[in-house]
């Protein structure tokens, strides 16, 4: 039997109650909306993710932590099954049909009477796209169809002029270094509203022959030393034709506020009373240089860029450029406007110490298709300017960083002469694009909790996730065994991938959630190498301030306790042999990469092991909300030399075993009526009132 099409419709979910089954990848990108939509949704899952978490703790959300029961979908309109137990999902579904719920199931569509559509949004539109299974239900073809509806709606071309809204009075928009493609999302589609368009010559005119015949184009005409609009007449047409009620941009090239005179057109209709928009651009004092090869900040060459306008003469008594201090600089300058002065700029640089042999590259027509650019020296630019006939718009590099790059072609469009470049190291992008790759073998299964808990340890690795900890693992010293990533991410990247002697494997995103098992929204991961722990002795010689955790089995405070430990200051930590691993992907993510900075060791026996830490010196306090402890102010453990401070699993709390070998019970004053804290709060404070002062001598 054909499938029939599913039926579009939306749902007023406020105040009525949502389950969601599982607290997983799948439910932190649906319940952000569900909450949005004013559901009282409740979820059912054991854990959950730290973003989930954040939504609970904040009260955004109920929270049964336990796995789904029969019966749990009482009461419910809608329900989303998103766990990694086949068997529950199939029996929750069998309770939303019995019990005549709309139910979705991440893991079977077909078993499912409802799917979530791709959605966006758009000045108050909402775009919902579904396909059907004789389609695929391909994820990735119903992003692209929900993408392109929605940037035609942003941009305007998907509205009917009558229908388009009206932004009223002037919007000031930026246009960007000359390609029409390069204009940001809201200004394009305010000028496919706009009834009149003041544009200047270095704004990305192509996009006016796109105007409907209606739009009146006024051409401010600013070109250097030719027919001219004046300021003051600019801002004369601006007022009247939004005195008149018309919608009016200004399209200026790159930034308003970039040597674009923008404040004073805001200025003047301020004053006159005209609402004004101002839409930032694209500067082309960035985005030209890149353009043509050439970062204006690179490691280990240019820490800082500075940019001037050239347009004025070093020795020109309106000059407002302090040329003497920028020749001392070691950073990258760029010049605009400064064609024609370039030479007496190059003079006055030189004169003031900078080296005559400093690299130097004009960039003319930068992202056009007439983009042209030309190489000097401080000693040869002049010359070079006259001979290669470089006229404006032309943006001047100055610095080092002209030398980084590969040398552009030799055929004369990009440069009038070629020379050895800056080599460097650049890794190995591997392109992987079959799932079951052996190479991915690392990466697989990522989800599976109880998996990677034996294996990561057996193989001797863990998952490093996202550039800010992986980068920190690498600081770290921990050797990496291979990267996967997604191809926008190599740029980010490329510093680490520069040094790196390991595989890099390039995937698509889709690729990488079905290897994984989620979806990698933090675009890489790293396979690395782990170390061996040290020993506990080792560790306790020489530290003041030790954190000691029993039976902590969630990997999500494993990472928030190490997290604390590092920002206030512990020196070691200690586990028992039943704790997480701190290594857990999960760990590593929630620690922002804090487990590599705090040393931490196993002890081999519980609690006996204890007796090691007490034989070096260390006070052993145990932290417990008992009212039979002595409050942490009350025992000021800053003033302690030593302190090994106790801290148990969530709701259990430390064993009778831990806390009968503690010297002393401490516990945390509260008000209110509060009478406990999650372990990660708790640890926080605890730590800091043990790290808070010096030992009294």
């Amino acid at each position: 039997m054909a499938e029939h099409p599913a039926y579009p419709v939306g749902l007023r979910l406020s105040g009525r109650r949502v389950v969601v089954l599982g607290g997983g990848q799948v439910a932190q990108r649906r319940l952000p909306a569900l909450i949005a939509a004013g559901a009282d949704v409740l979820l059912v899952s054991p854990a959950a993710t730290a973003s989930v978490e954040a939504m609970a703790d904040a009260g955004e959300l109920s929270w049964l932590r336990r796995p789904y029961q029969d019966g749990d979908l009482a009461d419910a309109w809608y329900a989303l099954i998103a766990t990694s137990d086949h068997d529950a999902n199939t029996r929750a579904s069998a309770e939303a049909e019995r019990a005549r719920v709309w139910c979705v199931r991440a893991d079977d569509a077909d078993a499912a009477t409802a799917w979530t559509p791709a959605t966006g949004h758009s000045e108050g539109v909402t775009v919902a796209v579904l396909t059907t299974r004789a389609s695929g239900r391909d994820p990735r073809h119903t992003a692209a169809v929900r993408d392109a509806v929605v940037e035609g709606l942003r941009d305007g071309t998907l509205v009917a002029p009558h229908h388009r809204t009206r932004t009223p009075g002037v919007a000031l928009v930026g246009g960007g270094p000359g390609d029409p493609d390069l204009i940001t999302v809201r200004g394009r589609r305010l000028l496919a509203e706009a009834d009149v368009v003041i544009a200047d010559r270095l704004g990305p005119r192509d996009l006016l022959a796109e105007l409907p015949p209606h739009v009146e184009v006024i051409d401010a005409a600013k070109i250097p030393y030719g027919r001219s609009m004046a300021q003051e007449a600019i801002n004369n047409a601006l007022i009247e034709h939004a005195k008149q009620g018309k919608s009016v941009v200004r399209l200026k090239g790159g930034d308003p506020y970039v040597f674009g005179r923008g404040m004073e057109e805001v200025i003047a209709l301020t004053e006159a009373g005209i609402p004004c928009t101002v839409v930032p651009g694209i500067s082309s004092s960035v985005s030209v240089p890149g353009a043509a090869g050439i970062p204006v900040t690179h490691r280990g060459v240019a820490h800082e860029f500075t940019v001037v306008s050239g347009h004025v003469a070093p020795d020109d008594p309106r000059s407002l450029v302090d040329w003497a201090s920028l020749a001392k600089l070691t950073g990258t300058l760029v010049i605009l406007m400064g064609v024609d002065k370039i030479g007496r700029i190059a003079e006055t640089l030189v004169a003031h110490g900078k080296s005559p042999d400093t690299p130097v590259a004009l960039v003319q027509e930068g992202t056009t298709a007439a983009q042209r650019r030309v190489d000097a020296t401080l000693a040869t630019v002049a010359g070079t300017v006259r001979a290669q006939d470089v006229r404006p718009p032309a943006v001047i590099v100055v610095g080092p960083v002209v030398t980084v790059g590969p040398a552009p072609p030799p055929d004369g469009t990009l440069s009038h002469r070629t020379r050895t470049r800056q080599q460097l190291p650049v890794a190995e992008l591997i392109t992987v694009d079959d799932p079951a790759d052996p190479r991915l073998h690392d990466y697989t299964g990522l989800t599976d909790v109880e998996l990677r808990r034996r294996r990561e340890p057996a193989e001797g690795l863990f998952i490093a996730e996202g550039e800010k900890v992986i980068r920190r693992a690498a600081e770290a010293g921990y050797e990496m065994r291979s990267m996967l990533l997604s191809a926008k991410w190599a740029d980010a990247l490329r510093d680490v991938l520069d040094t790196l002697d390991a595989p890099v494997y390039v995937v698509a995103p889709d690729l990488a959630e079905e290897v994984t098992g989620y979806h990698v929204h933090r675009g890489a991961l790293a396979s690395m190498r782990r170390k061996p722990l040290p020993a506990a002795a080792d560790l306790l010689a020489t530290a003041r301030r030790v954190a000691v955790m029993e039976a902590v089995n969630d990997h999500t405070n494993i990472g928030a306790i190490f997290r604390s430990a590092a920002a206030l200051g512990m020196d070691a930590v200690l586990l028992s042999p039943d704790c997480a691993d701190p290594l857990y992907r999960r760990s590593v993510k929630v620690s922002m990469g804090a487990v590599f900075s705090v040393p931490y060791a196993r002890l081999d026996t519980w609690p006996q092991g204890l007796d090691a830490v007490r034989e070096a010196g260390f006070a052993l306090l145990a932290l417990t909300p008992d009212a039979q402890a002595r409050s942490l102010d009350e025992t000021a453990p800053h003033r302690m030399e030593r302190v090994a401070l106790m801290l148990g699993a969530e709701g259990d709390g430390l064993s009778r075993r831990a806390l009968a070998a503690a010297d002393t019970w401490v516990r945390i004053p509260m008000s209110h009526g509060v009478d406990s804290l999650n372990v990660g709060a708790a640890a926080a404070v605890a730590f800091y009132a043990v790290t808070a002062g010096r030992p009294e001598a």
